[in-house]
């Protein structure tokens, strides 16, 4: 008793609220972030900038995926490999940090580059400490989520 057999409610749609938030450095920022990061985050952001490369895509490039004027994107989201035009300025910086193992951020003895989530949060407290208006901006192929 007192139940109701059908909502009243089951023909309303819920409102939908994006809560994703895409924060994009300003040119101060920018240079702000390249100045104070590391060599290796700096190179890693430079490149993200230059090429629109993602993350993950950035960090799996190896030295033979370097050509003369661009690069070639072998693990890429869709599954398919594709070419991006480098800068000579670019493919000079990234053919000098290769490792030995062959990747292009190697790190260590092994040299595997560093997984996307950690330099994600590397970037992000370089961003604080450095007081940009985000902890988490898209300069270095992060989105942010709050």
């Amino acid at each position: 008793m007192g139940r109701l057999g059908v909502s009243p409610l089951r023909t309303v749609k819920a409102y939908r609220v994006d809560n994703v938030r895409l924060r994009v450095c300003s040119p101060e920022d920018i240079q702000t972030l390249l100045a104070g990061a590391p060599a290796d985050l700096a190179l890693l952001s430079r490149l993200t900038l230059e090429s629109l490369l993602r993350l993950s895509e950035a960090l799996a490039l190896r030295r033979e995926d370097i050509g003369a004027t661009s690069v070639q994107v072998i693990q890429s989201k869709s599954g398919r490999a594709r070419q991006v035009p480098l800068s000579a300025e670019m493919r000079a910086a990234l053919l000098a940090r290769c490792h030995r193992s062959g990747d292009v951020f190697g790190l260590g003895a092994h040299g595997k580059p560093p997984t996307a989530a950690a330099v994600s949060v590397a970037f992000a407290r370089l961003a604080t400490a450095l007081g940009c208006r985000a902890s988490r901006i898209m300069c270095c192929g992060t989105r942010a989520r709050r």
